[in-house]
């Protein structure tokens, strides 16, 4: 992933914390009032959040592995566990160049 792939995932992380962030305290507060953060910066997030989805899924089928089953079991992880699974694969895999393996 480029810098600018990178910037876009991140952000869109960020987003995602904000938002929970806003959501929990408008949640604790009394009397119930609505939602501060604003409709744009839902919608932004929203955008960030897919865009996001989708470079990540790239990179999945960009990477090589070692293992064939690889692939698949990381798409696997990030469709049933959601946010936590492509969480952990933006910073395990993500953050790292591509390379080539050396096939024997």
């Amino acid at each position: 992933m480029n810098r600018l792939e990178k910037a876009i995932v991140f952000s869109a992380l960020v987003a995602q914390c904000v938002v929970i962030a806003l959501g929990v305290f408008g949640l604790s507060s009394e009397p119930p009032r609505p939602s501060s953060a604003p409709r744009s910066a839902l919608a932004l997030t929203l955008l960030l959040s897919i865009a996001a989805i989708v470079l990540l899924l790239r990179d999945l089928y960009k990477r090589e592995f070692p293992n064939p089953n690889s692939k698949l079991t990381w798409l696997l992880v990030m469709a049933f566990t959601g946010g936590i699974g492509i969480l952990i694969y933006a910073f395990r895999h993500a953050v790292h160049p591509r390379t080539k393996l050396a096939h024997a």
